[in-house]
């Protein structure tokens, strides 16, 4: 991958924006161009389709939500590490919740995958790993342990579910996962929850 020159950031970041107000079926580039500030001609320059401009902007979203948990979590030196990574799950969930369009279409990629989006599986992959050795360390049990990979599992699958679906799970369960203190204690519990 190139290194993108400061005018392809920013419409990178225009097409972010723009995924996730339009979702994927009302992306063009003419929006992506409008919220730019540049014209479709520049858009087309910089990155020949909007397929390739799209490569750019799932990188850039895989690699803020599979982000690399050793280094965010050892950044917050001073805390323990259960304080850790309740403080990282929480900023998971809040991107979560934050970018719906976006999150879905990176899981929509993780469940169609082919070549050009291998990246994604590969930091999802990553991400797995590294949360499930977190949570084993916490636990103090080894990673392979089928009740740590099972925590992991389960933390993943709820939290992608509520933060996605939050209106079914608010309707039906009075859960409301948009609820800042419902979202922090939630993460708590999972976080604190003896294997």
């Amino acid at each position: 991958m190139t290194i993108p020159t400061k005018l392809q950031d920013v419409i990178i970041r225009a097409a972010l924006e723009s995924l996730e107000q339009f979702g994927m079926e009302g992306l063009t580039v003419r929006k992506i161009a409008t919220r730019a500030g540049v014209n479709v001609a520049a858009i087309n320059y910089h990155f020949r389709s909007k397929e390739k401009l799209l490569e750019q902007v799932f990188d850039l979203a895989s690699t803020n939500a599979f982000g690399d948990i050793d280094q965010l979590i050892t950044a917050k030196s001073g805390k323990k590490l259960e304080q850790q990574l309740e403080t990282f799950l929480l900023h998971y969930a809040n991107g979560l919740i934050e970018y719906p369009n976006v999150s879905r279409v990176l899981i929509h990629q993780l469940i169609n995958p082919d070549e050009s989006n291998s990246i994604i599986t590969q930091r999802l992959e990553a991400f797995l790993q590294s949360l499930t050795g977190h949570f084993a360390r916490l636990q103090q049990k080894d990673a392979s342990d089928l009740k740590v990979r099972q925590k992991t599992i389960e933390f993943i699958s709820v939290m992608i579910n509520l933060c996605l679906i939050p209106e079914v799970f608010r309707k039906s369960l009075g859960f409301d996962i948009q609820n800042p203190e419902t979202r922090a204690q939630l993460i708590a519990s999972f976080v604190r929850d003896k294997i």
